[in-house]
C-alpha cells in the first residue's frame, strides 16, 4: 500500500514537470518566440562642418572677412581654390582662412576643429620640415567615399592628438598658425585647410617610377603629390544648404569635368576606395575604366568599360572640356596641338597615379 503510494507521488510529479516544460500556445496558436535584439543604431551622419568658427563664407559679400589673401595687396580670391596663384599660373588646393582672434603680440589664437567624423592618419610637427608646416590629415567615410580632411599651418597640436585617434565633427585638433618651412609674416597667419581623395595607396611605387630621388618623400602616403583636392567652399556651403540631404558622392558627380580618360584592366584600385564614384557600378567583370577628372585632375566620375580597344596603351585620352581646360591652365595637365588635344607629362603622371596597382 505504500509502495502504490509512493508510485503514485512520483507519478504526480512527472506528469507536472512536463506541463511546466510546455510552451503555452499564443492566441493565433502558435508558440511563444524568444524576442529580437533590437537592431543597432545605423551610424551618425557624417556631416561636414567648417573647421574654425569663421563662418563667414556663409554670408554674401564677406569673402574678405573670411578668406586671407597671398599679400594685403591681393584680392581675397588668391586665398580660395582654383587657379589663383601668380595671375593664375599655380594652383590652390584648399582654402586660407583667416583668423578671428589674436594676442597682444597679433599671433592667431583661433581653434582647429575636425571638419568630420573620423580618424586622424597622419600628424607632421615638424614645422620646418614641409611647406604646409605642422599639420594633420583625418580620413573620413561619407556616401561610399573615403576622403581626407588636411590642416595645415597649425601653431600648436592638440595634445593627445595622434594617428589612429577617432575624431568627431568639432573636436579641437590646435590652434591656427603660419607654421612652414618658410617665412609667413604675422598679419598672414591662418588656416589652411582641405578637403580631396588620396591618389593612390602604392604611391610609394609610382615615386620610385617617376623621381630619381623618391627618399625626399618624408610624408609617406599624405605628401603633396598624392592628395588630389576638391573646392571646400561648395562643399561647405552645400553641406549647409541641404543638411542631411547632402550626398558627398553625387555633388562631386555633378562638379565641371577637366578631361576623361581610359585604363586597361578589370581590377582598379580607385574604384574599390572610391565606389562612391562609379556610374555603373562593379556587378559584372570589366575590361577597363574611364576616369572622369577636375581641373585639379580629382577624380568625379568612374565608368566601367566591359570592352576595352584592342592594341591600346595602359591608359590614353579620351575626351577633354576645351571650355575647363583654356580656363583653369594651371595644373597643365593637358595642351592642345593644333586641333588636338593630348596628355602632358604632367597629365600622365596623373592618369598613372590614378593608374597605379591596376590589374586584370
Amino acid at each position: 500500500m505504500k509502495s502504490h503510494a509512493v508510485l503514485c507521488l512520483l507519478l504526480f510529479v512527472w506528469v507536472t514537470g512536463c506541463r511546466q516544460k510546455q510552451t503555452a500556445p499564443t492566441p493565433n496558436g502558435s508558440k511563444n518566440l524568444t524576442p529580437a535584439k533590437p537592431s543597432p543604431p545605423p551610424p551618425p551622419k557624417v556631416v561636414i562642418l567648417p573647421p574654425t568658427d569663421n563662418h563667414a563664407l556663409f554670408e554674401a559679400g564677406a569673402e574678405e572677412t573670411y578668406f586671407m589673401p597671398t599679400r594685403t595687396d591681393r584680392p581675397w580670391t588668391s586665398g580660395a581654390f582654383g587657379c589663383v596663384r601668380n595671375n593664375g599660373g599655380r594652383m590652390h588646393e584648399g582654402l586660407d582662412i583667416r583668423p578671428l582672434r589674436r594676442d597682444s603680440r597679433g599671433e592667431a589664437l583661433d581653434e582647429i576643429r575636425a571638419a568630420a567624423n573620423g580618424v586622424i592618419a597622419f600628424i607632421n610637427a615638424n614645422a620646418g620640415a614641409s611647406s604646409y608646416g605642422r599639420y594633420i590629415v583625418a580620413t573620413h567615410e561619407k556616401d561610399g567615399l573615403s576622403f581626407y580632411t588636411l590642416y595645415a599651418h597649425m601653431a600648436k597640436i592638440t595634445e593627445g592628438i595622434a594617428p589612429q585617434t577617432v575624431v568627431k565633427a568639432g573636436d579641437l585638433l590646435g590652434i591656427m598658425g603660419r607654421s612652414a618651412n618658410h617665412d609667413i609674416p604675422i598679419e598672414r597667419a591662418h588656416l589652411h585647410f582641405e578637403i580631396g581623395f588620396m591618389g593612390s595607396r602604392d604611391f610609394n611605387v609610382w615615386m620610385r617610377k617617376h623621381y630619381e630621388d623618391p627618399s625626399f618623400n618624408k610624408f609617406s602616403l599624405w605628401h603633396g603629390f598624392n592628395l588630389l583636392g576638391l573646392n571646400p567652399l561648395v562643399i561647405l556651403r552645400e553641406q549647409k544648404r541641404l543638411g542631411d540631404a547632402f550626398n558627398l558622392a553625387k555633388h562631386v558627380a555633378q562638379r565641371p569635368q577637366l578631361m576623361r580618360f581610359r585604363v586597361r584592366g578589370a581590377n582598379l584600385p580607385l574604384s574599390k576606395r572610391l565606389p562612391g564614384l562609379l556610374v555603373n557600378g562593379e556587378e559584372e567583370p570589366f575590361a577597363g575604366h574611364e576616369i572622369d577628372v577636375n581641373m585639379n585632375g580629382t577624380p568625379l566620375r568612374i565608368r566601367g568599360l566591359p570592352d576595352f580597344p584592342a592594341g591600346s596603351p595602359r591608359y590614353a585620352l579620351v575626351s577633354v572640356n576645351e571650355e575647363v581646360a583654356l580656363g583653369n591652365r594651371c595644373r597643365q595637365l593637358v595642351v592642345k596641338t593644333g586641333a588636338r588635344w593630348q596628355l602632358t607629362a604632367k597629365g600622365h603622371r596623373l592618369a598613372d597615379l590614378l593608374a597605379t596597382g591596376v590589374s586584370n
